[in-house]
C-alpha cells in the first residue's frame, strides 16, 4: 500500500461517514453554513474585461492613436476621421465576441449534467456546485469525475486520467485509491467520498497548460498572424524612414504635408479591419451555430469544421434512431422460462446500461417471475473491447451475454446468426458453461442457449443526409462496434454503398491501415482504440477528419480527431473533449453545422484579400516614393474613403453571405495569388503618374497638389472595386448589388460637393480623368498577366 492509501484511509476512519446512508441532516447543514460546497467557479478562457482589453489595446491602435495625436498637431482635424473607423472596428469586435461568448455560457449551462448523491439514506441528483465536503457520490461509466474522491466500496473502476497526466491508458482503481477530478470513468461503477472540492482540487492546482485538452490552431488563424507579424516588423521602420524622406527629401514640402503623407502611408499598411472581419465572422459563426443548437467549444475549429473532407460515424443514432426493440428470439433449450429468467437477472444486475440493455430489459420483464431465486457469485462488466460480459451464479453456473462472432463456439449456430446480421439485425448470444469464471475470462467449454435478434429502425432521413455529403464531396465512413454485416446491410438501406472490413480479422497497426481506410466504407468490430487508430489512418493519407460520438468507447477517437462532434445525449466524457457539441442529438443537424463552417471561412477567404491589397500597395508605394523622393500623393481622410467603401463596406457584406462550397486549397496562398498582383500594379501605376506629373513640372503643366491627390485616389478605388469584383465571381443577385453599390457611393464621393469638401477633394481635369481612365485598362491587363503566373509558378495548391 503506498502513502497516498495510508493518507485516504486515515482520512475515511477520521471523517467516519456511513458510506450506506450518507451525510445526515445534521452533516449537510453544517457544511452549507461552513460553505464546504464545490462552489469553485473556473474562469472562463475569456472575461469580458478581457475581451475589451484584448480588442483594444492592439498594437494597431496603438499606432492609430500615436498617428492620431501627430495629426492632430498638424491642425489637420478632419483627417482624424480615420479613427472614427477604428472606433467603429473596435466596438463591433468587442459586441461581437462578447455576444459569442455569452451565447457559449448559456448553451454551456444546457448541456451540465448531475451527479447522484447519498444523502441521509436517499440518492439524490444534485448539481456539481452543490457536493459537500465528504458527500457520498455515486459515479458511473461516462461520466467526467466533479471532484477529488476516495472509493468506499468494494467495487473497481477503471478510470481515464488523461486529462492530468496526459497518458491515455486505463487506471483501475479499488477501495481507498483517490481518484481525480477531471478524470473519466471508463468502466465500472463505485461509491466514493469526497476529499478535495472546489479550488483545492488536484486538477485546479495545475498550470491551466496541463489542464487543457487540444485547442484547434486552424490555418486561417495562423496565417492572419503570420501576415500580422510581417507587417509588423515592416510598418515602424519603413513608417520612421518614410517621415524621415517626407520632410528632408521631397522638395517645397512643410512639416504639416510631410507628417500627413507618412500618416497616409502608414494607416494603409495596417490590415486592421482583416483582424475584425475574422473576430466577428468567427463570432456570427457561433452564434449561427448556437440556433441549430450546436455548442461551440472551441471557435477556432469553426474552420476546421469547414474543412473536413471525411466523415465518420457510428451506425446507431446516424443512420437508424437508436431505439432497439427485440424482433425474435432464438431457443436452443427447451425450458425458454428458466432463460428469461437467467437473461433477466444477467441484465438487471448490469449497471451500465445501453440501447441494447434497455431493450432486453422491456422484453424480459414479464417473462422472468418465476418462482427461485438466482444469486450472483462473481461477474465480468461488459466492455468495449471484449463485446460480451459474464454472471457466475451460485448453483446455477455461468452465463455469457454478447456478440455471437466473438463468443459462439458452434459453427451451424453462427451461421444462422450470421443471416441474421445479413439483414441489418442486431445479433445477441446468451451462452451457458458448468465451468466457473477464470478471472477476466470465460470458460473454453460453453454452450449456445439463445440468439437475440434486435433490430433498428432506420432514420427516414439518413439518405437524404447522406447524399448531401456526397454531393459536398465529403467522404462517410462508418466506424462501428458490430458486426460488419449488419452494418453494411443498413448502410445499404440507405444508400452507402461500399467495401466493409472486419477488424478482428486483420491486423489493425498504422502502416496497414492507410490502405484499408482508402478501400472500404464500413469498419466493424472496432474497439475503442482501432476507432483512434483508423483516424490517425485517415489523416496521415491527407484527410480532415471529423468524428461524431456519444459513447465513452468514442473519447479517443474524438481527441484523435481534427473535429470532434459529440451527441448531448451521450456520456459526459464525451462531450468534454468535442469541440462541438449538438445539443438536440440530432445527426440532421449536421449538414447545417457542415454549412455554417463553410460559410464563415469561405467569406473571409473571399474578402481577406480586399485587406491585402490595401496593406500590400501601400507599403510598396511608401518604397516607391522614399526611393523617388516624392510627396506622399494622398492624405489620411482620402485613404479612409477608399478603405471604407472599397474595402470595410464590402468586406462585411459580403461575410454575411451563404456560402457552402467545400474549401478549395490553402488559404494564405489563395489570398496572395489575388492580392498581390493587385498590389503590385497599383503601387508602380501611381508612382508612374507622380513621376510624369513631375516631368509636366518642367513646363508648368502639373497637377495640383489637391487635383492629384483627386487623380490618385480615383485611380485607386476603382482598381480596388474591380480587384472586390474579380472576388465577387461568379456574380449573383446580392454581389452585384454590392459591387454596383459601392462603385456608385464612391463616384458620388467626387461630383457631390459637400462629400467633395469633407474629403478635400476637387474635380480633376478632364485629361487626367483620361488618362486615369487609360492607366485603369492597362492596370488590369497587367494583374491578369501576373496574377495568372503566379498563379501558375508559385501559387498553385498542390494536392
Amino acid at each position: 500500500m503506498n502513502m497516498e492509501n495510508e493518507n485516504t484511509l486515515e482520512y475515511l476512519k477520521k471523517t467516519n461517514i456511513n458510506t450506506n446512508l450518507g451525510l445526515n441532516l445534521d452533516e449537510i447543514n453544517s457544511r452549507n453554513k461552513n460553505n464546504e460546497v464545490n462552489n469553485f467557479k473556473k474562469s472562463p478562457d475569456k472575461t469580458v474585461k478581457d475581451v475589451i482589453f484584448k480588442n483594444t489595446f492592439t498594437l494597431f491602435n496603438f499606432i492609430n492613436l500615436l498617428l492620431a495625436s501627430l495629426i492632430i498637431i498638424t491642425g489637420s482635424y478632419l483627417n482624424l476621421t480615420f479613427m472614427v473607423l477604428i472606433i467603429l472596428n473596435t466596438a463591433i469586435g468587442i459586441f461581437q465576441e462578447i455576444r459569442a461568448k455569452k451565447t457559449i455560457e448559456k448553451l454551456s449551462l444546457l448541456k451540465e449534467s448531475s451527479v447522484s448523491a447519498l444523502r441521509n439514506g436517499e440518492i439524490l441528483e444534485i448539481k456539481k456546485n452543490e457536493i459537500l465536503k465528504d458527500d457520498i457520490l455515486i459515479l458511473k461509466k461516462g461520466m467526467q469525475i466533479p471532484v477529488d474522491a476516495i472509493i468506499v466500496d468494494d467495487k473497481t473502476m477503471e478510470v481515464d486520467e488523461s486529462l492530468l497526466t496526459g497518458e491515455s491508458d486505463f487506471i483501475k482503481k479499488k477501495y481507498g485509491d483517490l481518484v481525480y477530478s477531471g478524470s473519466f470513468v471508463m468502466q465500472g461503477q463505485s461509491k466514493v467520498q469526497v476529499y478535495k472540492y472546489g479550488k483545492d482540487t488536484y486538477i485546479n492546482k495545475l498550470s491551466e497548460e496541463a489542464k487543457k485538452y487540444k485547442i484547434t490552431t486552424s490555418e486561417l488563424y495562423k496565417s492572419i498572424q503570420k501576415i500580422i507579424r510581417i507587417v509588423t516588423v515592416i510598418i515602424i521602420p519603413t513608417g520612421i524612414i518614410l517621415f524621415i524622406n517626407q520632410l528632408f527629401f521631397v522638395k517645397n514640402q512643410v512639416w504639416q504635408n510631410a507628417l500627413l503623407g507618412s500618416a497616409s502611408g502608414i494607416i494603409g499598411m495596417i490590415p486592421e479591419g482583416l483582424v475584425l472581419l475574422t473576430t466577428v465572422a468567427l463570432a456570427i459563426g457561433v452564434i449561427r451555430l448556437s440556433m441549430i443548437k450546436t455548442l461551440t467549444q472551441d471557435i477556432n475549429a469553426i474552420e476546421t469544421l469547414a474543412r473536413v473532407d471525411t466523415l465518420c460515424l457510428d451506425k446507431t443514432g446516424t443512420l437508424t434512431e437508436g431505439k432497439l426493440k427485440v424482433n425474435d428470439v432464438v431457443y436452443f433449450a427447451d425450458d425458454s422460462s428458466y432463460l428469461d429468467k437467467i437473461l433477466y437477472t444477467i441484465i438487471k444486475s448490469d449497471t451500465e446500461q445501453n440501447a441494447s440493455t434497455e431493450a432486453l430489459k422491456e422484453h424480459f420483464k414479464e417473462k422472468s417471475d418465476i418462482g427461485f431465486d438466482l444469486q450472483i457469485k462473481t461477474q465480468i462488466p461488459f466492455s468495449s473491447e471484449k463485446k460480451w460480459q459474464a454472471v457466475e451464479f451460485i448453483n446455477n453456473g455461468t452465463w455469457i451475454l454478447g456478440a455471437p462472432d466473438m463468443i459462439i463456439k458452434e459453427d451451424h449456430i453462427l451461421e444462422k446468426s450470421n443471416e441474421y446480421s445479413n439483414q441489418g439485425f442486431r445479433v445477441l448470444a446468451v451462452l451457458n458453461s458448468v465451468e466457473p469464471l477464470d478471472g477476466d475470462r470465460i470458460p473454453e467449454n460453453r454452450e449456445t442457449k439463445m440468439l437475440i435478434i434486435l433490430e433498428d429502425k432506420i432514420r427516414k432521413e439518413a439518405s437524404e443526409i447522406l447524399n448531401y455529403f456526397k454531393e459536398q464531396r465529403v467522404s462517410i465512413k462508418i466506424i462501428s462496434g458490430d458486426n460488419p454485416f449488419t452494418v453494411k446491410n443498413l448502410a445499404r438501406q440507405v444508400g452507402l454503398i461500399g467495401e466493409s472490413v472486419d477488424l478482428n480479422t486483420i491486423s489493425a497497426d498504422l502502416n496497414s491501415l492507410k490502405d484499408i481506410v482508402e478501400e472500404n466504407t464500413i469498419f466493424g468490430r472496432v474497439k475503442p482504440e482501432e476507432k483512434s487508430l483508423l483516424i490517425e489512418a485517415m489523416q496521415k493519407n491527407g484527410h480532415m477528419v471529423a468524428m461524431t460520438g456519444d459513447g465513452i468507447n468514442d473519447i479517443l477517437a474524438l481527441k484523435k480527431s481534427d473535429c470532434g462532434i459529440a451527441m448531448a445525449s451521450g456520456s459526459e466524457a464525451t462531450q468534454a473533449v468535442a469541440q462541438f457539441v449538438l445539443l438536440d442529438s440530432k445527426f440532421t443537424s449536421l449538414p447545417e453545422v457542415i454549412r455554417q463552417g463553410r460559410r464563415v471561412i469561405n467569406n473571409i477567404s473571399r474578402v481577406a484579400c480586399l485587406f491585402l491589397v490595401k496593406t500590400f500597395y501601400s507599403l510598396l508605394l511608401s518604397v516607391l516614393m522614399i526611393l523617388g523622393s516624392l510627396a506622399y500623393p494622398y492624405e489620411p481622410i482620402q485613404i479612409s474613403l477608399v478603405s471604407f467603401f472599397a474595402v470595410g463596406m464590402p468586406s462585411f457584406l459580403l461575410a454575411l453571405e451563404p456560402n457552402d462550397a467545400p474549401i478549395k486549397g490553402k488559404f494564405f496562398r489563395r489570398i496572395l495569388a489575388t492580392s498581390l498582383p493587385s498590389s503590385i500594379v497599383i503601387a508602380i501605376m501611381t508612382f508612374l503618374m507622380l513621376n510624369i506629373n513631375r516631368f509636366l513640372a518642367s513646363s508648368n503643366r502639373e497637377l495640383s497638389r489637391q487635383e492629384i491627390s483627386a487623380t490618385v485616389i480615383i485611380y485607386i478605388g476603382l482598381i480596388q472595386i474591380w480587384t472586390l469584383y474579380t472576388v465577387c465571381r461568379p456574380l449573383n443577385k446580392w454581389r452585384r448589388t454590392v459591387v454596383l453599390a459601392v462603385l456608385a457611393l464612391f463616384i458620388a464621393c467626387f461630383f457631390i460637393r459637400p462629400l467633395r469638401d469633407l474629403f478635400n477633394f476637387v474635380v480633376p481635369p478632364l485629361n487626367s480623368l483620361l488618362a486615369v481612365f487609360a492607366f485603369i485598362i492597362v492596370s488590369i491587363i497587367l494583374i491578369w498577366v501576373i496574377r495568372k503566373y503566379l498563379w501558375r509558378s508559385f501559387l498553385r495548391d498542390k494536392k
